[in-house]
Parts: C-alpha cells; sequence; structure tokens
C-alpha cells in the first residue's frame, strides 16, 4: 500500500493507548491496539524516511505512544528524539494527548486539560475545573521544558493547545 492511500485509510485518525475512559477493555483490545500502531509506524516510515507524506499529523496519541512516533521519525535536522521524550516524560499524566506529525518537518501539537478527568488515560468520567492559573503554569513549564529540545517555532496554536516545530 502506497503512503498516500495509508493516510487515507483512517488508522491515522483513532485514538491509541492504553483502554481508559471511551475506550473498552474487552479482550482482544490489545491487538486491535498493536495493529493500529503498526500501521501508524508504518505512515510515520513513509512520512519521514520514504518522504512520500510531507503535510500530516496523527490524532489522539498518549504519551508512550507519542514517544514511539517519536523514535520512527528518529534525528531529522535539529529534531533530537532523545531530547523530545525526554520533554514528554515530565508531563505523562499532565497533558491530554499528542498529534504528532510532519509539516515539512517535526511538528507536535500538544492538547492541554481544561478538567481533571481530560489528563490522558484518566479513569475518571467527571472532574473539577482546572483554574486559570494553573493552566497557565502548566503551559509555561511545557514550553520551557519542549525548549530545550531545541524546537524552531513554538507557539499556542489555540487556546491550551501548544505547537512545537522543528526545522
Amino acid at each position: 500500500m502506497r503512503g498516500e492511500d495509508l493516510a487515507h485509510t483512517g488508522e491515522v485518525g483513532p485514538a491509541l493507548g492504553k483502554p481508559g475512559r471511551g475506550k473498552s477493555a474487552r479482550k482482544g483490545d490489545e491487538t486491535v491496539i498493536s495493529g493500529t500502531m503498526k500501521r501508524l509506524k508504518q505512515i510515520f516510515r513513509f512520512a519521514y524516511h520514504d518522504d512520500l507524506l510531507l503535510h500530516f499529523r496523527c490524532n489522539r496519541v498518549d504519551t508512550d505512544t507519542a514517544m514511539e512516533l517519536v523514535d520512527v521519525i528518529g534525528g531529522y535536522n535539529n529534531f533530537n528524539p532523545d531530547l523530545v521524550k525526554e520533554a514528554m516524560k515530565c508531563f505523562q499524566g499532565r497533558v491530554m494527548r499528542y498529534e504528532i506529525g510532519r509539516e515539512y518537518s517535526p511538528v507536535i501539537y500538544i492538547w492541554l486539560p481544561y478538567w481533571t478527568h481530560q489528563r490522558e488515560n484518566s479513569p475518571l468520567t467527571s472532574g473539577e475545573y482546572i483554574p486559570e492559573d494553573d493552566q497557565e503554569r502548566l503551559k509555561k513549564e511545557i514550553m520551557q521544558t519542549f525548549g530545550r529540545a531545541g524546537p524552531d517555532e513554538v507557539s499556542e496554536w489555540v487556546k491550551n493547545v501548544l505547537r512545537f516545530w522543528w526545522d
């Protein structure tokens, strides 16, 4: 299957991670997640190693999955996967999700929670609102920590969604 065909199968979009809120924990789920992860990694290989996809983003992945995808990207210009994964580990369980892709070069979007139950892999179905001051502190901490990984662009794409791009 060619890279552009894979990108349109819908396999880029499903939420990946451990079964939790909104995901069933039935027997066989790990096999489905594993198969989807294989295809997602294949898309990233097509994108970064074969240059078949220059502009795409996966959707809704947790920290563990995001770190696996960063490994697939590997070293790419100023993008250092080890520094990026180190930064990601600092925020595991504190962010909502990651979207990783390529905008001609590596890009990572980090979605921040408004509510405590929106944190990645939270078993809760409801939670408390996270005060604006706490949201802003988390934003600054993430920008500083990821800043050490050397992105060329750092911005707040929309409220509570941070964008990091490496050239």
